[in-house]
Formats: structure tokens, C-alpha cells, sequence
């Protein structure tokens, strides 16, 4: 989420301590073809994370926008994955509980993995549309001496259990330069009760947000009147 949400200066609020000793219990080593089942944010080149690793459990992804029509419906999947897996059943709490935290609904969860002598590459989460609305939170599962975490230059520790939301619209990286990986659980939450927001992305605005619909809106060049295009509506894929 944007920084104005966060205190002048500050580009992480602490939110709770989560007993995460359950999530632990089920955790793959490095050797599970499970890291390497989903390598959708490996692939994506401007997101910096080539070097990393993954185990995804739920993603959302940008709707195709065809601003050439004059109205369009878009219907994105929240699409879901290793559902059956001990893992998540032990991971689904903590979700639930962010989910509840923020009144919203999770869109991304998923395990990052910064193997030891890795690094992300430094950049912002301008990649989907849904970053200036979504809580991204943090909570490290494992994470030892040599690991470091900036945002804007400013260093951050995580230790194991505390819950952080990050400002990821500023520039960050995470560095392990340890001897053992680093991973982090990191939940994205669509706050259900979102009320008003512009934001500026060149050929049109995105406002309104209610429930699982976010309605889009252009700006017309010749009057200055915002014209909608079309409502973009939540549904899971089946």
C-alpha cells in the first residue's frame, strides 16, 4: 500500500505477534519440487526476483484492460493452489486472522524464499494494479544473522513471529548474505470496506472499490470528464 498510510518517515507498521510454530512443523526443505511448482514471480522480469524461490497459495493477476471499447467487464481469478496441502491448512489461520484484521479479503499468500547469498533485486511493487490498494503483510518464519531487509535505504530486522504491513510502493530489497535461507510468509489483503481512492496511471483512473468490484473510470481528454469503462469483479476460479 501507498506510504501516505503509514507515519511520516515510517515504511512498516508492526501489527501483531503470530505463534507460528505450527506453520514451522510443515515447512519443506530445500529439496521439495514444491519451491519450484509456481514460478510466476521468477518469470515476471521487472519484479526483481530471479534469484529467489516460492510456494504459492493464492494469487490474483492483473485483468486485460482494452481501453480502446467504450465499456468492458472484466472478471480477474483469485486463483488457488497447493490448497491440499498440510502447509496451507496451517498457514489459512493467519489469513484469516489478516483478513479480519483489515476487513478485506486475501488476493496473495504465498512463502518467499531468499536462499543464502541470494538477493531481490531493488524495486517497487508497481507491477499490479491492486498494490496501491492491498495491505502487504510480512511475518518471517526463518531468518538468521546476515539478513537484511530495506526499504528507501532504511534497514529493517523481522524476527520470527512479529506481523509487519510494508509500504511496498517505496523501493526495497531483501538481502541474505547469511548461511541458511530466509523465508518470509507474505499475505496481500483487499479491504473489504475500501471507500474512495484515485489513483493516476496515465489513460485512466481507477476509483471506487466495494466489496469485490473495483470500478474503472477515464479521464476524457477533450472535456476533463471521468467516463466509466467497466467494473472489474472478484471470482475464484474453479
Amino acid at each position: 500500500m501507498k506510504m501516505d498510510t503509514f507515519d511520516v518517515g515510517e515504511y512498516r507498521k508492526f501489527l501483531f505477534t503470530y505463534d507460528v510454530s505450527k506453520i514451522l512443523k510443515e515447512i519443506p526443505d530445500d529439496n521439495d519440487p514444491i519451491w519450484d511448482s509456481n514460478t510466476i514471480r521468477q518469470s515476471a522480469e521487472y519484479w526483481g526476483f530471479h534469484n529467489t524461490r516460492s510456494i504459492i497459495f493464492k494469487w490474483c493477476s492483473d485483468p486485460k484492460f482494452d481501453l480502446t471499447k467504450e465499456s468492458i467487464d472484466i472478471l480477474p481469478f483469485i486463483e488457488s493452489f497447493n490448497q491440499d496441502t498440510q502447509l496451507w491448512k496451517s498457514i489459512s489461520p493467519f489469513c484469516d486472522k489478516l483478513a479480519q484484521h483489515f476487513n478485506g479479503i486475501v488476493v496473495r499468500a504465498f512463502i518467499a524464499n531468499i536462499p543464502p547469498g541470494s538477493s531481490t533485486t531493488p524495486h517497487e511493487d508497481i507491477g499490479c494494479i491492486l498494490v496501491p490498494f492491498v495491505h502487504r503483510n510480512h511475518v518471517a518464519l526463518e531468518t538468521r544473522e546476515g539478513v537484511d531487509f530495506l526499504i528507501k535505504d532504511k534497514h529493517f530486522k523481522f524476527e520470527i513471529g512479529d506481523v509487519y504491513e510494508i509500504d511496498n510502493m517505496s523501493i526495497h530489497d531483501a538481502i541474505n548474505n547469511g548461511k541458511f535461507r530466509r523465508l518470509h510468509l507474505i499475505v496481500d489483503v483487499l479491504p473489504q470496506d475500501f471507500k474512495s481512492s484515485i489513483i493516476d496511471n496515465k489513460d485512466f483512473l481507477t476509483v471506487k472499490f466495494s466489496k469485490n468490484k473495483i470500478s474503472r473510470y477515464k479521464r476524457n481528454s477533450v472535456n476533463g470528464r471521468i467516463e466509466k469503462l467497466g467494473t472489474w469483479e472478484f471470482r475464484n476460479k474453479n
